[in-house]
């Protein structure tokens, strides 16, 4: 019997910020991202969501419990239509995607200070 030093069913970081936020998977838009503020209730619920999401904690705002984020569960990018990410009402722009595929002579344009997390990336 071999040994599998990973878990398959511990949650991933996509899947533990969809919890943080209380969205399921299935209420996401599955070719687009998704813009939503979400309040996280507590000061302490907020610094994991940043933590998760690899953004340093807010030095100014200690109070600040609402988030904005854009996310979606699968995005596929090809050279005749970019993923761009435009400004938004937070910087910087918080975006998450389970799975980010890139064919070629694909984009991503960020037309401002974007943190990104995904979950699995794909390039074709």
């Amino acid at each position: 019997m071999e040994n599998n030093p990973h878990n398959d069913s511990a949650p991933t970081v996509y899947e533990q910020i969809l919890a943080l936020l209380n969205l399921e998977r299935a209420s996401l838009n599955t070719s687009s991202l998704q813009e939503m503020t979400v309040d996280l209730g507590e000061v302490t619920t907020r610094n994991a969501y940043y933590t998760l999401a690899g953004i340093p904690l807010p030095s100014v705002d200690n109070t600040a419990t609402k988030v904005t984020a854009r996310l979606s569960n699968n995005i596929t990018v090809t050279a005749n239509d970019p993923l761009v990410i435009n400004a938004g009402s937070t910087d910087p722009v918080v975006v998450h995607i389970d799975t980010l595929t890139l064919e070629t002579g694909a984009q991503i344009q960020c037309n401002t200070a974007v943190t990104m997390t995904v979950e699995n990336f794909i390039k074709n």
